[in-house]
């Protein structure tokens, strides 16, 4: 699954935000019946914002996907910054490890970069250019490709576990039995 994922990232991209889409509605929908299924609750304002929230959310993701990609990957970039500022943080914590620091400060500059990266390449189009047949190729070759990229990574890594899941199973159940 995961390599034929890669060969279609853009594809991959769009069906991922609209199926997000699709959840984030369910979960607001079920927010709504929730709230109004404990009335006397005095959490029962909150509920509701959340559950019109989520409404909202699933709305716009499944209604406008190249849109909702674009903030969606650029929220990507800002987990990658953070994440690789926090690691070099980390790292001065950790004196006399060398070996943990030297991973830490590889992992935390290989966030930043990722991050770099990913604010390199992202350049939100006009409101109408997202919108028309010509543009769709552009956003593709961009930045379109970026989640996809990422739920094609982590497909082929869960099959790689589960495969070494299973064959250090198999191996494991020899040796007890033995």
């Amino acid at each position: 699954m995961g390599l034929i994922g890669l060969g279609m990232t853009y594809r991959l991209t769009t069906i991922a935000i609209f199926w997000i889409g699709v959840l984030a509605f369910i979960a607001g929908v079920g927010q709504l019946l929730d709230a109004f299924h404990h009335k006397g609750w005095g959490g029962l304002m909150w509920h509701v914002i959340i559950g019109l929230l989520y409404l909202a959310i699933g709305l716009a993701l499944t209604l406008m996907p190249v849109k909702s990609a674009y903030w969606l990957t650029m929220l990507i970039g800002v987990g990658f910054a953070l994440a690789g500022l926090m690691r070099l943080l980390i790292m001065f914590q950790f004196r006399g490890y060398r070996g943990l620091q030297l991973l830490l400060l590889v992992s935390g500059l290989i966030g930043l970069g990722m991050a770099a990266y990913v604010f390199r390449i992202l350049a939100l189009p006009e409101g109408e250019a997202l919108s028309t047949a010509v543009a769709n190729p552009d956003w593709a070759r961009q930045w379109g490709w970026i989640i996809g990229l990422f739920i094609a990574l982590e497909l082929i890594m869960e099959g790689i576990s589960q495969i070494l899941i299973a064959t250090t199973g198999r191996s494991f159940r020899q040796v007890r039995l033995a």
